[in-house]
């Protein structure tokens, strides 16, 4: 009855260590297929982040390019501003020479009609 009883043990204890088995075979599938998800999961985070960088750096360099546009404009006003005030100078210059020619031009008509 013994030897009955120690081949039920073994029989048993058979069956364990193949369940045992399968269990460690499945542990080792799930513990891969876990493993290649995070490293997925890695890439993906990775990718999304390269992604996040790349918008930033676009928007500070669109910052950038308006930053020079807006110098720019500001410089062409100045020069804009500069050639205006040129251009008055030169009409109030022009408006002095004309109002002596028109005095000159005065004094010529009295003396031709003293002349005459």
């Amino acid at each position: 009855e013994i030897q009955v009883q120690m081949n039920e043990y073994q029989e048993r204890n058979m069956e364990l260590q193949t369940e045992k088995k399968a269990m460690a075979d499945k542990m080792t599938k799930f513990m891969e297929q876990f493993e290649a998800r995070e490293e997925q999961m890695n890439k993906m985070l990775r990718a999304k982040q390269l992604e996040a960088d790349l918008a930033e750096a676009n928007f500070k360099q669109s910052q950038l390019i308006i930053e020079d546009m807006k110098l720019k404009g500001e410089a062409s006003t100045g020069q804009y501003m500069e050639q205006i005030e040129m251009y008055k100078k030169r009409i109030e210059l022009l408006e002095c020479i004309e109002s002596q020619m028109k005095t000159q031009l005065e004094t010529y008509q009295m003396k031709y009609s003293e002349f005459q």
